[in-house]
């Protein structure tokens, strides 16, 4: 939820929830943090995309359901 001065500077209600974004950059060199930037978005005014990427050692095609009697339903 937003602080009181996040909601006056969004110009949102308190009960409006927020994204909160923090990104790290790093050095090229050794990899170490060279900048924190911070986010702070109204939730009605964003979107947010994942995009999962199946590894090579995932079987290929998915497994079938087992039919085993332990995995099956029974009626109670």
């Amino acid at each position: 939820m937003p602080t009181k001065d996040e909601a006056r500077l969004l110009e949102i209600p308190l009960s409006l929830p927020v994204l909160e974004i923090v990104r790290v950059g790093t050095s090229g060199g050794d990899h170490k943090p060279i900048e924190v930037t911070e986010y702070i978005v109204a939730s009605d005014r964003v979107g947010t995309v994942h995009v999962l990427h199946r590894d090579e050692s995932a079987q290929d095609p998915w497994p079938e359901e087992s039919t085993d009697s332990d995995d099956t339903q029974t009626d109670r």
